[in-house]
């Protein structure tokens, strides 16, 4: 079974049992958090519940809706507690949701294909910048970021073999080619981070697994080797102010699904969180910043779904890991950190400010 299906399936779990089943002891971040909330804002109309959020520029970019169905309404507002609905979709599924100023970027997918879509604030208007039809097994990377107004994105061609980075104007509504490599066997992952695009892109002829960087200002591409042997890789994010990577990986031989990190040069992955089978980085969403790594774990099991899911805020300098229960997401901000939190049911969400 791909990992796509798992969390098909895993989602659907979420959305009505939960999803878990939980990680050894000594991988178990133990710190507790919640004492560090500040300004917590209670969501109790069912149909408008936050499912993911991003924040730019003091604007909240919010995809929300009902629990248990895949129907999304985005809002966009410049206070968290208030809720303004610019678009509505149905019968789709969205993971992510990435803002900058005044846009907003996701991808949405069902079984005949992906859309690409931008939030313009300004026309308010959503506008599909891409559109994929696939077929079974044809999946595509729905990782993307913003740099400078533009968005970076990936598409697989399956008929050409070949993986291609894009950027896409919205000022402009034009796309172009950054890099072409083949197409990868073991995943995919892309992360824009202060102004560095940071993918993976498997193993290409005589060489190990690479990574490659692009400095979005200046142009200059750079290749990166993954240490170690990789079945597959999940996602990526780059600390450039400690030149630190962080991966979500599958090493070969191992009996675990990993989060780590390590500096280019490196002769090894440190890994930080192991989880056995049925435990997941949810949404195969990694984060690092300043030195601080970000996941949420989804465990697959039966019971309240507030349980099966948890918030690690990693200190990579200090290896100290924090704790935030039963939160299933978060966004990175200015001010601080934004988490989405289920309170003891799915049909209360709150959202929380940390420092």
């Amino acid at each position: 079974m791909n990992k796509l299906l798992i969390f098909v399936l895993a989602g659907i779990v979420f959305l009505t049992a939960g999803c878990g089943k939980t990680a050894p002891a000594e991988s178990d971040p133990k710190e507790p958090a919640d004492a560090d909330a500040q300004n917590e804002t209670v969501f109790e109309d069912e149909n408008a519940l936050p499912k993911l959020m991003a924040v730019s520029d003091g604007v909240f970019y919010t995809m929300t809706g009902l629990y248990g169905e895949d129907d999304y309404r985005l809002s966009v507002s410049e206070a968290v507690d208030e809720q303004n609905f610019v678009y509505e979709t149905k019968g789709v599924g969205i993971w992510y949701l990435y803002a900058d100023g005044d846009h907003a970027a996701w991808a949405e997918w069902d079984d005949s294909g992906y859309e690409y879509k931008i939030y313009d604030r300004k026309n308010d208007e959503v506008r599909t910048f891409e559109s994929v039809k696939t077929v079974e097994n044809e999946d595509q990377n729905k990782q993307m970021g913003f740099c400078d107004g533009r968005l970076y994105y990936t598409l697989d061609d399956y008929k050409a073999g070949k993986t291609s980075i894009l950027c896409y104007d919205p000022a402009s509504d034009k796309k172009e080619t950054l890099y072409e490599t083949g197409l990868s066997e073991n995943g995919f992952a892309l992360s824009v981070n202060n102004g560095v695009l940071t993918a993976y892109v498997g193993e290409s002829e005589g060489t190990r697994q690479q990574l490659v960087q692009i400095d979005l200002k200046s142009g200059e591409k750079k290749e990166i080797e993954v240490p170690g042997d990789l079945d597959s890789l999940y996602a990526v994010s780059y600390d450039n102010g400690n030149d630190l990577i962080a991966l979500y990986y599958h090493a070969e031989g191992s009996e675990t699904e990993d989060i780590g990190t390590f500096t280019p040069g490196d002769k090894e992955i440190k890994s930080l969180y192991s989880m056995p089978e049925n435990l997941y980085a949810y949404r195969d969403r990694i984060d690092i910043k300043d030195g601080t790594l970000y996941w949420v774990t989804q465990v697959n099991a039966s019971g309240v779904i507030a349980d099966h899911y948890t918030l690690t805020v990693y200190d990579c300098k200090k290896d100290r890991p924090k704790q935030y229960k039963s939160s299933f997401g978060y966004a990175l901000a200015d001010d601080g950190l934004y988490i989405l939190s289920f309170r003891e049911v799915q049909s209360v969400v709150t959202v929380k400010r940390v420092e």
